[in-house]
């Protein structure tokens, strides 16, 4: 029985090739989407693979170049990140570093905090602050 990545690539494989084009089919552009049966506005693109055999392998040689120099890259990067973990203690320096016991105010309060971060947020706005009253002015008197 192949092993469940294998048939996983398989499956794709058989997924891929059945929903490729066929030469000779037209694909057209509707928009942002590509598509085999044209649409309002559509524009048939011309999808025909016009390298040559020798093109082709070189660019099959290096994209698989560029995959093994990624992979290359990663296991440098697991590397560098594991080394930077810090080691783990002994157990025996893990149970000399507890923690002193809370105090009955200190779990109340860490309770209380808890409990206000699972609550919902409810947002409101700030009342505008009340119009005082202005005096009228006075208007101008009138010269005779």
């Amino acid at each position: 029985m192949p092993s469940p990545i294998t048939f996983s690539r398989i499956l794709a494989l058989v997924f891929l090739c059945g929903s490729a084009p066929l030469p000779g089919q037209p694909v057209y552009r509707c928009g942002t989407l590509y598509s085999d049966a044209p649409c309002a506005g559509a524009v048939a693109i011309d999808v025909d693979d016009r390298r040559t055999p020798q093109q082709k392998a070189q660019t099959d040689a290096a994209t698989r170049q560029a995959a093994t120099l990624a992979r290359q890259l990663q296991q440098e990067r697991l590397a560098l990140e594991r080394a930077a973990l810090p080691t783990a203690r002994p157990a025996s320096a893990a149970t000399a570093a507890k923690p002193a016991p809370r105090k009955p105010a200190q779990a109340g309060a860490q309770a209380a905090a808890r409990k206000s971060v699972n609550e919902p947020f409810t947002a409101s706005s700030v009342a505008p602050p009340k119009a005082t009253p202005r005096k009228a002015a006075s208007a101008p008197e009138a010269r005779t």
